[in-house]
């Protein structure tokens, strides 16, 4: 019925999904707050896309496998931002004294050029991070879908973090 436009079944459907979402997700992420958008995150792909998909086993699966990608995103982002260091990164804002030397800078900067000349929207998504602009904001400007920008900005920063050494290998 909600696949359909019932708008009593649709908010039924996405009630009971939150209360699932956030249960299943709290188990995961011990962080209520990082839980959280983590769930606001996969509710809103499940909302763009439910009414579009054929579901080859069930609707409960097809979503809840939505919010696994977003978790495992999620722990991926936070595992890799845990891995650049924050002073790194400010190394590269000019007139910025950040005790960091000069070789590693030196790095950071043809690192983030080699990406540049490798993929260009990779480059400009992390740039456009680093600035502060939220997804909603990156994706508008490279003209791409949210869900896409995520694939985009985590195979940015594996191209990054493997260009500095600083992966598991």
């Amino acid at each position: 019925m909600a696949q359909s436009g019932d708008e009593s079944a649709e908010r039924e459907l996405f009630s009971l999904l939150t209360a699932s979402f956030r249960i299943f997700t709290r188990h995961k992420i011990m962080d209520s707050a990082e839980a959280e958008d983590v769930v606001q995150d996969a509710l809103t792909v499940v909302a763009q896309k439910y009414k579009g998909t054929e579901f080859v086993s069930s609707f409960a699966g097809w979503a809840h496998n939505v919010l696994r990608i977003m978790i495992l995103r999620h722990v991926q982002t936070k595992a890799i931002r845990a891995r650049l260091q924050p002073q790194a990164m400010n190394a590269m804002t000019l007139g910025e004294s950040s005790g960091l030397d000069d070789e590693l800078i030196r790095r950071i900067l043809h690192c983030l050029n080699e990406v540049g000349q490798s993929n260009r929207r990779f480059a400009r998504a992390l740039n456009l991070q680093y600035l502060g602009f939220t997804a909603s904001e990156i994706s508008a400007k490279l003209q791409m879908r949210v869900e896409y920008l995520y694939v985009v900005m985590t195979r940015a920063r594996s191209m990054l973090l493997a260009c500095l050494g600083m992966t598991k290998d």
